[in-house]
């Protein structure tokens, strides 16, 4: 159901009305007509219609006639989920306050709710938000403004999962545009400009989806455009304007920026796609990003592998970068102790295949590969019986022997003009899985 505000209060209220719309009877305002319909009309939900009106004073420019209010439009959506409209003819229903207000419209409890078309004027007198969503209700916001309240533009509560708004602005604010502490939400053509506080939109939820949204600031120096302090948020096609290069986004590790324009850069820890690049995940907020991907281990967190595309030295195509040096395998000479190398080449299977292909041009040294593999399970057997002792001894007779024939230097000079042993792990998986 649909109740238009202003025909309720001219049936209902007529004696009262004038001073209604003046704002100056403390026992008869918007927010008595508001009540009496959601008890009277909607008790269990439904739509108040907040029409246009224009003025023409002394043939003076059309003037927007605003709702005067004495408090907050409160909405308890568990209840009573009402939604709010207003006019796209000429310009938005706009909201005033006569008074102090804590909100401008409080919605509390659980529920489906939606705000469309209506321009809130803060004028200093909203103490607090704008908009202020305290619950988990599901909010829509749609071609909406908010602007001069003395807190933040819109807020979206901690335990709100699930919000939207589509082309909203939040302006002029003493705090910031959007504060989202809601999860999972989504935010199209967002626009915030001239904000106070931290930032003009601020991601403390995570988990939430930004879309080509905007952000302007021409008179404060030193706040950041976006300011996205938990993982998992994306930022599509968003772009900022600043008077000054300090105001830049900071981006939460594991949240990602797609897109959009990004003249001053992005600081933080997450990824970064823009102008055919693709950034890295700085390890701080102070860090220098690298251009490339960054690989987690998950078996092994610490183990963090950056990947790059033409990098050093040049002509290469790809280049990577590993945290943690055993990852790049130095595979040992011949001859020497096998140490340092990774379990997986030591099935039989691997072993063979890698055996064949040492083979191929060193025969000697992959006699000596096998024979020193022989030894280095018999060590790590322990405590090393005598009899294993005897066994070590014999296989390095052999290995002694086998160094000894004339071949051997010949090979020996083969590996090191060539660096024919020396393989990092990429080399050696690709020689191994065919």
């Amino acid at each position: 159901m649909i109740v238009n505000i202003f025909e309720y209060a001219a049936n209902n209220y007529s004696a009262q009305l004038v001073n209604i719309m003046l704002g100056n009877d403390p026992d008869f305002s918007w927010n008595t007509v508001f009540d009496s319909i959601v008890s009277q009309l909607l008790p269990n939900g439904g739509t108040i219609y907040f029409p246009s009106f224009f003025s023409n004073p002394q043939g003076g420019s059309d003037y927007n006639i605003p709702y005067l209010l004495r408090r907050p439009l409160v909405i308890n959506a568990t209840n009573t989920p009402i939604n709010i409209v207003g006019d796209d003819v000429g310009s938005h229903s706009v909201l005033k306050f006569v008074k102090n207000s804590d909100y401008g419209i409080q919605v509390t409890g659980t529920g489906n709710i939606s705000i469309k078309r209506i321009s809130i004027h803060g004028d200093g007198k909203i103490l607090n938000d704008g908009i202020f969503v305290a619950a988990n209700t599901k909010i829509s916001i749609y071609d909406t403004e908010v602007h001069h309240c003395k807190k933040n533009g819109i807020r979206i509560g901690s335990h709100t999962v699930g919000w939207y708004m589509n082309t909203v602005y939040c302006y002029e604010n003493t705090g910031t545009g959007f504060f989202i502490d809601g999860k999972n939400g989504v935010g199209i053509a967002l626009n915030a400009f001239n904000n106070l506080g931290k930032a003009h939109i601020v991601d403390a939820g995570g988990a939430n989806t930004f879309i080509g949204c905007h952000v302007k600031d021409s008179n404060s120096p030193g706040i950041n455009p976006y300011y996205i302090t938990e993982p998992d948020s994306m930022l599509v096609g968003c772009y900022y304007e600043t008077n000054t290069s300090a105001n830049t986004p900071i981006l939460a590790k594991n949240s990602m920026w797609w897109g959009g324009q990004m003249t001053d850069g992005v600081l933080g820890s997450g990824t970064i796609l823009n102008r055919n690049t693709f950034y890295n995940q700085a390890s701080d907020a102070g860090a220098t990003r690298q251009g490339g991907m960054r690989f987690e281990n998950v078996s092994n967190p610490a183990n963090i592998v950056s990947f790059t595309a033409g990098g050093s030295p040049a002509g290469s195509i790809f280049e990577f970068d590993a945290q943690e040096d055993n990852m790049v395998l130095p595979f040992p000479l011949l001859g020497g102790a096998i140490t340092g190398l990774p379990d997986f080449l030591f099935l039989p299977d691997i072993w063979s295949k890698l055996l064949t292909t040492v083979s191929e041009n060193t025969p000697l040294h992959a006699q000596i590969m096998d024979l020193n593999l022989s030894i280095h399970k018999l060590e790590a057997i322990t405590p090393i019986s005598a009899e294993n002792q005897n066994n070590i001894t014999a296989l390095k007779a052999q290995i002694k022997a086998l160094t000894a024939k004339p071949d051997y230097d010949t090979e020996l000079q083969l590996v090191e003009d060539n660096a024919a042993i020396y393989a990092d792990y990429l080399t050696i998986k690709r020689l191994l899985i065919v």
